[in-house]
């Protein structure tokens, strides 16, 4: 049975968020805007002009331009320099919307400077938002973080409430991307409050249906709908029909959630019929797939297969990938209950590919060769309708003839009849020649990204064997000396200890590598929990204690404290060392010279908790938000010079995250910080996506 897509719900949130103006204001109808434009001049102009640049954006691209290139000219008659660079911003907005990122980046770029040279504070903040978002859309979130960072130091500055309400709701989108819901929900709840406070109704009211969206995607419904219900009144009272649309198709989807269905379908049907007029394709198939699921879930069939073949012809217009596949994926369910087992393959075809064209390079590769196709299809009518012409233009040429029994008029005829035959024949030849010219290139870069993608996995099978072959010898030969040493009395107990020690660390990187060496874990890209019953008092006390000499070069006191002698636990074992090992190379690594570097642990409630205590620099706010991503360097430095290439905290994350367990930050009251793994003491078997 078709079910509402967490991830769908979480791209509404998102599409949503994203779609706040640049001054947090709701879009506008297009036709009220172009029909006051005819009575403006000057200033006021520009600044309608603008306004339509940003609604266009999000339709057409060339009437964007049209209007931007008469403000920016307009703007520079009139000698308004505040309006040239807002001009500026607001054509940038529309390019990101259209993906051109590169001609987004050069104008933004180019206002961002014109407004910090001028000293135009509320502009530079503009721009700088504008650039974050065109760094979201391209997925770049440490970027897109930074820039809304800086926009937001300058509006928080200024103190315009509305613009920092806005820049919340900027960080709940990033928040909301890295999957941090009960931040994003922070945030979100944070502008809703300064809204209100600014006494800005219409905004208060969409961070109500946010916060729904964002309860939606959590599955807690009966939250979600205690916000929309309030959302709608407020947008009922102030006549917003176009957010109105939205509220109640959030409406619907909560109550078929909730079993509710002809609540469910009557907002369906609301929704629909507002947004059948406003102008935005994604918006309109959206609302048409929900009312077709939901006639689905009622077991509605034939009205369900109506509405969504209705979606599906408005596909070629609608710039959601996501939606795309949600709406071939529900006709497919739909033709398959009932018995068309044929349309209901073709459909789920289309689904999965479309499905597959969520990813950057697939999707790009996919609109590349979709445009080809349409290319081809092109050139193909026009050289049917060029014969088709062709031979309509010579019977009605030779029937005239015949009529009028006119030797010259028949003869001229022909001789036109041919010129153009030939004109068309050498252009059906042209295009012939770029058709196959078009196919070729298609086949050429299908191999080279097969060829690219052949080469890549054997590189990494080669690096893995390699490195497990390696290491297995240092094993191996490690255990011969050992016994040697045994053997002749050579060893004494300190030794001894080192020689465990490196067994251990080399029989943990052969069964790291041996995981990704595996033939299935290769293939999917996926990282695999192995629960395994051991001693954590032990496992953690060897990873402390192996960090003894690193300690001591910085004159740093390492301990390891805990409240039991021994306790058992089934999970990872690999992973727990590894998070470990990471913590207290970081502590150690930014600790001062002559400090302390305390480990705890301990046990309650089937739950292990792991504390490093440090008396380092602390975390400040702003790396806060980037302490457990990817390749990220913070402000604090290494003490003793030592090397950090930012991945340690993200492997630790990823480690503890699969383990079923928590990760957290905090700085301590006197100085330095404490970092916190929280698992369970018993896991199951899991798997993770590491793509």
């Amino acid at each position: 049975m078709m079910q509402p897509k967490q991830v769908f719900l979480i791209l509404v949130l998102i599409y949503s968020l994203s779609a706040f103006g640049l001054k947090g204001q709701s879009l506008p109808r297009l036709d009220s805007l172009e029909h006051v434009l005819g009575n403006q001049q000057g200033e006021e102009r520009v600044q309608t002009l603008n306004q339509l640049v940003y609604e266009y954006g999000l339709l057409n691209l060339e009437s964007a331009k049209k209007y931007a290139d008469e403000a920016y000219n307009l703007s520079i008659r009139v000698d308004n320099d505040t309006l040239r660079v807002e001009s500026m911003i607001y054509y940038g907005n529309a390019l990101a919307t259209a993906a051109r990122f590169d001609d987004a980046f050069d104008i933004l770029n180019k206002a961002e400077a014109r407004a910090a040279s001028m000293g135009y504070e509320k502009q530079l903040a503009d721009a700088y938002n504008q650039i974050a978002r065109t760094y979201y859309y391209k997925e770049d979130l440490p970027k897109a973080w930074e820039y809304f960072n800086k926009s937001a130091q300058i509006r928080f500055k200024l103190g315009d409430e509305q613009q920092i309400a806005a820049s919340y709701n900027n960080f709940a989108l990033i928040e909301l991307r890295q999957g941090n819901f009960e931040e994003a929900k922070d945030y979100l709840e944070k502008a809703y409050t300064t809204y209100m406070a600014a006494g800005i109704k219409e905004r208060a009211a969409s961070l109500q249906n946010n916060l729904a969206n964002l309860f939606m995607a959590k599955g807690e419904y009966e939250k979600a709908l205690s916000y929309l219900e309030e959302s709608k009144v407020t947008f009922q009272s102030i006549g917003k029909n176009y957010e109105l649309a939205s509220v109640e198709q959030n409406l619907a989807i909560v109550y078929s959630n909730l079993n509710r269905y002809e609540e469910a379908l009557n907002a369906a049907l609301l929704s629909l019929a507002l947004r059948r007029n406003q102008g935005n394709p994604d918006r309109l198939v959206s609302s048409l797939n929900t009312l077709g699921f939901i006639y689905y879930q009622k077991e509605e069939f034939l009205p369900s297969l109506r509405i969504l073949q209705e979606a599906e012809s408005l596909l070629e217009k609608v710039v959601n990938p996501e939606l795309c596949y949600e709406v071939t994926f529900n006709l497919s369910q739909t033709q398959k209950a009932l018995g068309d087992l044929d349309q209901a393959y073709l459909s789920l075809s289309k689904a999965l590919l479309l499905k597959d064209s969520v990813n950057v390079f697939k999707r790009e590769q996919a609109l590349s060769e979709l445009k080809a196709k349409v290319e081809i299809e092109e050139f193909q009518r026009d050289i049917a309708n060029l014969m088709a012409t062709s031979e309509s233009q010579q019977k009605s040429i030779l029937w005239l003839s015949i009529i009028l029994i006119l030797i010259v008029i028949f003869l001229l005829s022909l001789s036109l009849v041919g010129f153009r035959l030939k004109k068309s024949k050498d252009r059906a030849t042209r295009l012939n020649q770029e058709l196959i010219e078009s196919y070729r290139l298609i086949e050429q870069q299908n191999k080279q990204v097969s060829e690219l993608s052949k080469e890549k996995d054997y590189f990494l099978r080669i690096v893995a064997h390699d490195m497990g072959n390696q290491l297995a010898n240092i094993h191996g030969l490690l255990q011969i000396i050992r016994m040697e040493n045994e053997l002749e009395n050579k060893a004494g107990g300190v030794s001894l200890q080192y020689f465990d020690r490196l067994q251990q660390i080399t029989n943990n990187l052969i069964l790291m590598v041996r995981k990704v060496l595996d033939v299935r874990n290769l293939e999917q890209a996926i990282l695999t929990l192995d629960p395994a019953e051991f001693e954590v008092v032990e496992l953690v006390g060897d990873v402390v204690y192996s960090y003894n000499e690193t300690a001591a070069e910085k004159e740093i006191e390492l301990s390891f404290h805990t409240e039991k002698p021994r306790i058992r636990m089934l999970s990872d074992k690999q992973f727990l060392a590894q998070s470990v090992d990471n913590l207290v190379s970081n502590a150690i690594k930014f600790s001062p010279r002559g400090k302390k570097v305390e480990v705890f642990l301990r046990e309650n409630d089937n739950q292990l908790t792991i504390e490093v205590h440090d008396q380092g620099p602390g975390i400040t706010s702003a790396d806060k938000r980037r302490l457990f991503l990817k390749y990220q360097r913070l402000s604090a430095s290494p003490t003793g010079n030592e090397s950090s290439t930012g991945l340690g905290l993200s492997i630790v994350k990823r480690y503890v995250d699969l383990m079923g367990g928590k990760v957290s930050q905090e700085n301590r009251a006197e100085e330095g910080c404490v970092f916190r793994i929280v698992v369970p003491l018993r896991v199951e078997m899991s798997t993770e996506k590491t793509t």
